[in-house]
């Protein structure tokens, strides 16, 4: 069984940028190894489509 995260979800307008969201919300795609030191810190994997 293959998963597909979001799939009928239409991202288009539910996020409004503004000079706010861009400064307090907005930020680099995570690399693994922020991933990484995110999982230890929490204590377990976080799932695929939080990701």
């Amino acid at each position: 069984m293959e998963l597909q995260f979001f799939k009928d979800f239409d991202f288009t307008n539910f996020w409004n940028e503004s000079s706010y969201s861009v400064r307090d919300y907005i930020e680099d795609y995570p690399n693994d190894e922020m991933i990484a030191s995110v999982e230890s810190e929490l204590g377990y994997k976080l799932p695929a489509s939080y990701i």
